[in-house]
């Protein structure tokens, strides 16, 4: 059974799956708030709030989707993203190749399954 401290609670998981599907769920959702919403909200000109000049949100350049949005703010999300899609299959497929060059290495780099450099 596995536990997660949630407000000074405990999550409990009936297994593994469960652990990892509300594990993914957090990820997709702050991956979200973090390249979609605070990106929107940080580079969007809203005029009409008459915020101060230093205030984070809402006091961008860029009042409306514009080619300038496009070019800037857009090729931005869109290279994360792609990024995102990427990286997480190429980490997967290095890291069970890893274990696949060890044993090579230690077999003297020969396909011979009995050759080793292990002392048994």
């Amino acid at each position: 059974m596995w536990a997660i401290e949630k407000n000074s609670q405990v999550m409990r998981f009936l297994n593994l799956n469960e652990k990892k599907a509300y594990i993914i769920s957090k990820i997709y959702e702050f991956q979200f708030i973090n390249t979609g919403i605070i990106v929107l909200l940080v580079n969007a000109k809203v005029s009409f709030l008459n915020l101060p000049e230093g205030f984070p949100v809402f006091n961008g350049k860029y009042g409306d989707f514009s080619y300038d949005w496009y070019a800037k703010v857009g090729m931005t999300l869109q290279l994360t993203m792609m990024t995102q899609i990427v990286v997480p299959p190429i980490i997967e497929i290095v890291s069970s190749l890893v274990p696949l060059f060890k044993r090579w290495k230690d077999r003297a780099y020969t396909c011979d399954r009995r050759k080793t450099r292990l002392v048994l």
